[in-house]
């Protein structure tokens, strides 16, 4: 009943659930905690915190 309302969840997304959410409607999400890899930032993995971004986008980009 309220198709004009944009949803973007937020809180506990992360690359296991995202097409779920994605594939039911969300108009994004609002990613934080799991999007920046502390151990990756730690170790300075520059390589592999790209990856994760990466990846990230692509499993949104695949929901379009």
């Amino acid at each position: 009943p309220l198709s004009q309302i944009k949803l973007l969840p937020t809180g506990g997304i992360n690359l296991e659930n995202i097409s779920k959410f994605m594939d039911n409607g969300s108009d994004g999400v609002g990613i934080g905690g799991q999007l920046f890899d502390k151990k990756l930032i730690e170790e300075e993995n520059w390589n592999s915190l790209k990856r994760h971004f990466l990846a990230y986008i692509n499993a949104i980009k695949g929901n379009n």
